[in-house]
């Protein structure tokens, strides 16, 4: 096995095609906090289309684009401003936002663990509180940056760096 590899298997969705697209879709009830599924792929140092960050310059891929292997549910793994799941990623696991039913589709705020995001995109996932266009937490006002419980730790530790950075420039007068 490769050791860039991340091998656990906790499945509780499957990649369907839902109109012209693939969506993860819950098999079963899955309740509040619950492990949905683990991350699988492999490491890299570089974002990609479907890359997930999981540390400061870390990212995991899928392993491919076949909506049958586990390796590559993350390929299938929408955005909404307004998601059903969070990542843990001190243990690399998918949990439930909230209780979901079987057929839910299973999503997350891509500005909860991307920084400055590989491939930026304008949002269509109807939330109320939907941000429009979608680029990373690099972008995200200040008010909203770093408030979020499941926003990942690396992302609150970058933001507050930046801060600091701009604070600096400000007091000694370079931009």
């Amino acid at each position: 096995m490769n050791a860039g590899i991340i091998n656990a298997g906790i499945t509780k969705v499957r990649a369907r095609r839902v109109n012209a697209a693939y969506a993860l879709i819950t098999n079963r009830d899955i309740f509040s906090n619950e492990v949905v599924f683990v991350l699988q792929g492999e490491f890299s140092d570089h974002p990609s289309k479907y890359s997930i960050q999981i540390g400061e310059g870390r990212h995991l891929e899928p392993r491919g684009d076949d909506p049958s292997d586990a390796g590559s549910l993350i390929r299938f793994f929408n955005h909404s401003c307004d998601p059903t799941t969070f990542l843990n990623l001190e243990d690399l696991t998918v949990r439930a936002l909230r209780d979901l039913e079987p057929g839910e589709e299973v999503t997350f705020n891509y500005n909860t663990t991307e920084y400055d995001m590989a491939n930026t995109f304008k949002c269509h996932c109807n939330a109320k509180n939907c941000l429009g266009y979608i680029r990373g937490s690099k972008y995200l006002s200040e008010q909203s940056d770093g408030t979020d419980p499941s926003t990942a730790p690396q992302l609150r530790i970058m933001s507050d760096l930046l801060a600091c950075q701009t604070k600096q420039s400000d007091l000694y007068g370079r931009r």
